[in-house]
């Protein structure tokens, strides 16, 4: 626009200047006659000449024409499918040679030491017993309150939780294509894809642990002897209630854990449930070469090629003491020697004792791995609903697609299409465990004496109840593809009424498998 309108400015100059120069006056004015020596005949005037034509004035230049838009690019439509993800020659010129190349490497490399010596000492007594009342000028009597003991020790050590993408368990391809498609006539295409997938997981795990648990409630020894009257006694009810869970060593690969604390109060069913979205698998990925709808007397070579190596080691020795008293006593009264009579009534004792070992196991899922506790520190009334094989969605393990195809190509041509696929999956478990699970458990109302009294004795014991469960999970390998796989323990501190829906009566541990 800038350089056209300075042309028509100096044209315009230039058709001025020569104007100007043709016509140097504007009007003519008359010649002055001299006087002649004789008196000549005047002559006659000339005739004023013409006054010059005005110029005419330049033509303005035309304004420069608007360039025209350019049409907007056609839109191409294609149905084919979406882009391979991975080297791919496409759409290219005839006569071309295209060579693409891709290689893909992938290391993951997981190391866990842990080394650990852990001594638990726990004594703990609650009486209310040992009560005198003799030598007394009249009646004595001894009436003593409940004692309960509920407690509990849990020791979750060196254990090793893995989540890895893809692992499926023992490794496996994602998608990756490599193709050649729709070039041009006597083109010459390579597409050459590799994938390597390399995963090492070492976990070494080494403990030495001593439980030392001394739990006792007593309502007894009391005394009521050598009075002027009766003697009489009542001990009241002796509970003693714990649970150990000693949980070490373990190594979870593609696990998933879910704690349950019941701290208040609940009075409804606790469903144990895997979490929303948990799967170990990574479903179906798809490895492939391909060569379609290239054009005539093309040469068309597509190859892929995949190697996946997963290499496993755990490594784990412990040795375990567990060393657990537990005493409940509402007896060894004494009412002797009365001038009257001597009676004793003695409450109820009763032990429950839970010791749960779930130590040295090695679990590498392929699909879904759950590990669940129930912590009631408060009141809960409802059954614990267990995980039910179907309310499970495993992804049925992790599988590849695996396809090699020539399709649709042109006349005349040469056409190759290769797919390998190499998975290898190296897992090495040792486990070496020492256990010593030694329980003392006495729950007693009896003992009691009523000698030598002037008038009728009576002894009235209370129950005995003594409830032990001793479960040890060790030295456990499981390697699952495609499996699913649950552990729930259910630790009770406080108090818990219902049924544990899925597992055996008074048992504290449930699992799959």
């Amino acid at each position: 626009m800038n350089k056209i309108f300075t042309k028509a400015k100096i044209t315009l100059t230039s058709l001025l200047l020569a104007s100007t120069l043709a016509f140097p006056f504007s009007s003519v004015s008359a010649i002055e006659v001299p006087t002649p020596p004789t008196s000549p005949e005047a002559p006659t005037a000339p005739t004023a000449p013409t006054a010059p034509i005005a110029p005419v004035a330049p033509i303005a230049p035309l304004p420069p024409t608007a360039p025209v838009a350019p049409a907007a690019p056609t839109t191409q439509t294609t149905t084919s499918q979406s882009e391979p993800s991975g080297p791919t020659n496409t759409g290219n010129g005839s006569g071309s040679e295209n060579n693409s190349s891709t290689s893909e490497t992938n290391n993951t490399e997981v190391v866990n030491v842990n080394d650990a010596t852990v001594t638990n000492n726990q004594v703990v007594d609650v009486e209310t017993g040992g009560n005198e009342a003799n030598k007394n000028g009249g009646d004595a009597s001894v009436t003593s309150g409940n004692a309960g003991v509920s407690g509990g020790l849990m020791t979750d050590i060196n254990n090793n939780t893995i989540t890895i993408g893809d692992l499926c368990g023992l490794g496996c391809s994602s998608d990756f294509v490599a193709a050649n498609l729709k070039s041009g006539d006597g083109t010459l295409n390579n597409a050459d894809g590799s994938l390597t997938n390399l995963v090492l997981i070492n976990n070494s795990n080494n403990l030495n642990l001593t439980n030392n648990s001394s739990l006792s409630a007593s309502t007894g020894y009391n005394q009521a002897s050598k009075n002027m009257g009766s003697g009489t006694i009542v001990s009241g009810d002796a509970d003693v209630v714990f649970t150990t869970i000693n949980f070490c060593n373990n190594n979870g690969i593609n696990a998933t854990t879910a704690d349950y604390n019941i701290v208040d109060n609940q009075s409804s069913d606790l469903w144990i449930m895997f979490p929303t979205g948990v799967a170990g698998g990574s479903g179906l990925g798809q490895l492939g070469a391909t060569n379609n709808g290239n054009g005539s007397d093309s040469t068309n070579d597509a190859s892929t090629s995949s190697n996946s190596s997963t290499l496993i080691d755990n490594n784990n020795n412990l040795v375990l003491t567990n060393d657990i008293n537990l005493y409940a006593n509402t007896g060894n009264n004494t009412a002797d020697k009365n001038m009257g009579s001597g009676n004793i009534t003695t409450g109820d004792a009763n032990i429950a004792s839970n010791v749960i070992n779930f130590l040295n196991n090695n679990i590498v899922a392929g699909a879904e791995w759950l590990l669940s506790t129930v912590n009631i520190f408060g009141n809960m009334t409802g059954n614990i609903i267990l995980p039910r094989q179907a309310d499970l969605t495993g992804c049925g393990g992790c599988t590849v697609d695996i396809s090699a195809g020539n399709i649709g190509n042109g006349a005349g041509t040469d056409n190759s299409a290769n797919t390998s696929i190499d998975n290898q999956a190296v897992i090495n478990q040792v486990n070496n465990a020492t256990i010593g699970n030694n329980l003392n458990i006495d729950a007693n109302t009896g003992g009691n004496s009523t000698d030598k009294n002037m008038g009728d004795s009576s002894i009235s014991t209370g129950d005995t109840s003594v409830s032990s469960n001793l479960v040890t999970v060790a030295n456990t390998n499981a390697v699952g593809q495609g499996d699913t796989w649950w552990l729930v323990i259910i630790n009770n501190h406080g108090t818990y009424t219902g049924q544990i829906m899925g597992a055996s009566d008074g048992a504290m541990i449930a699992g799959s498998g």
